[in-house]
């Protein structure tokens, strides 16, 4: 009798505890179904709000129709937040990004320009400074002297001898030019403005003079004007070098023949 208790008992818990767990999920049921009916009643007040400002959407004028700033959709003229803005943009919205800049795309940046001028800046630099190295500086205009009563005039270089070599004097014109008494007198002047005279003597018989190298003719006197300040009158070998041979053997020659009629 006491066995048939006992399984009565189990058997009434078991019962008991089934239609506990029954009713539990039958709650738990209900609970989710209210959810998710409040759940898709949100989303579909949700999605009719957004459709409603899609459709409420204003269009903004773009260039010189003024500024309209926009702030989540709506116009802010008036608003104490008009024209200021976190980013570029003709028509500004408050965070920089406007409707209309959706539809026509971003602005784009390109530094292409800008390079190409300075290249071009830097090109006309460097043609200018091309020109101005190509123009040659113009040479000075020399009013050579003339000596009228000449019977030779050629271009030469004067050297000086010194020390065991010779000095450059200058650039200048050999004159040979008859003067009183059928004496010749032997002329240097500088090819300058002024002719500075760098040689100026008076051929004699005991004049030293020969041919020497190229196109040279080697005189030993005492030069006039003086050469070295400190011994005006120690004779000094001259080196007179012309153009050509052809120019140093008339020289040669015409010295020669004055110096043997004297």
């Amino acid at each position: 009798m006491v066995a048939v208790l006992t399984v009565a008992q189990r058997v009434t818990r078991t019962a008991s505890g089934q239609k506990c767990n029954l009713l539990t999920h039958l709650v738990c049921a209900k609970h989710r179904r209210e959810q998710s009916h409040h759940l898709y009643s949100h989303l579909s007040k949700t999605r009719i709000l957004f459709q409603s400002l899609q459709k409420k959407k204003p269009e903004t004028a773009m260039g010189n129709s003024g500024n309209i700033n926009l702030l989540f959709g709506k116009k802010m003229e008036n608003s104490p937040l008009a024209g200021f803005s976190f980013g570029g943009g003709t028509s500004g919205s408050l965070f920089g990004k406007d409707v209309n800049q959706e539809k026509i795309g971003a602005p784009t940046f390109s530094f292409t320009a800008s390079v190409e001028k300075k290249e071009e800046i830097k090109g006309s630099e460097y043609k200018d400074e091309n020109e101005e190295d190509s123009e040659e500086p113009p040479e000075p205009v020399v009013n050579e002297i003339k000596e009228e009563d000449a019977i030779f005039s050629k271009k030469c270089k004067m050297f000086y001898k010194k020390d065991g070599d010779f000095k450059d004097k200058g650039v200048g014109t050999i004159h040979l030019k008859p003067v009183a008494d059928q004496k010749i007198q032997l002329l240097v002047r500088a090819d300058t403005n002024l002719g500075n005279v760098l040689l100026n003597i008076m051929l004699h018989p005991s004049l030293p003079c020969t041919r020497t190298g190229k196109n040279n003719i080697l005189i030993v006197c005492v030069p006039n004007p003086p050469i070295d300040e400190k011994s005006p009158d120690t004779a000094l070998p001259i080196l007179i070098r012309v153009k050509t041979t052809q120019d140093a053997d008339e020289l040669h020659k015409i010295i020669t023949e004055k110096k043997a009629a004297l």
